[in-house]
């Protein structure tokens, strides 16, 4: 029987006039892939803006375990620092930075007198890019690339923070056919590499 990396027990979202997520109940297991699907409005953004951080746990009922503790995050930072990345439909990336500088965006490795090792920067930048199989310049800016390699970009800079649980909403959405195929190998290779998915 494997590990269980996540459980949500009973959780509630009520906003103003409606009840967005209602006892809502799953267990995330390690090295799974788990495919969470409902027509828009079901609530399945809302459930991952709950355990990626961004609605705090005092907005919302149930519980929340990750790795056997319970989880109770004030913000994005704190589930990130917990294993939970999440890899958002609408990219949330730096456009105007480079490839490099959007992955270990505030998390920038430092020098020895603290200013930040550029040369450390661009090694960890090529070696997350590897895991998702994507070899380019890391000093190209995001903007010039294709809505494709700004996903890889997306999920690498989410692989360099090492999470346990990667949260993909709608990955696709943006990609061809030929793209969500390589995407889903690459998912199926984090799987056998320790990581746990939930698939929006």
């Amino acid at each position: 029987m494997k590990q269980t990396v996540l459980t949500v027990e009973n959780v509630i979202k009520r906003f103003p006039g409606t009840v967005a997520l209602k006892g809502v109940s799953f267990e995330l297991h390690a090295q799974e892939i788990l495919a969470l699907a409902g027509e828009n409005g079901a609530g399945k953004s809302t459930l991952m803006k709950i355990l990626s951080g961004i609605y705090p746990h005092r907005e919302y009922e149930g519980k929340i375990t990750l790795n056997g503790k319970e989880c109770q995050f004030t913000g994005t930072a704190m589930a990130e620092n917990a294993g939970i990345a999440m890899i958002y439909q609408e990219l949330n990336m730096e456009l105007d930075l480079s490839v490099a500088e959007n992955i270990v965006l505030g998390k920038y490795p430092r020098t020895k007198w603290g200013s930040i090792d550029w040369k450390q920067v661009r090694e960890e930048a090529e070696k997350t890019l590897g895991q998702v199989g994507l070899h380019l310049d890391t000093g190209t800016i995001v903007r010039n690339l294709n809505p494709s390699m700004q996903q890889l970009v997306s999920i690498a800079r989410a692989l360099y923070r090492k999470p346990r649980v990667l949260i993909l909403d709608e990955p696709t959405s943006v990609l061809t056919e030929r793209e969500a195929q390589k995407l889903m190998e690459i998912i199926r290779k984090l799987k056998n590499d320790g990581i746990s998915c939930i698939y929006i």
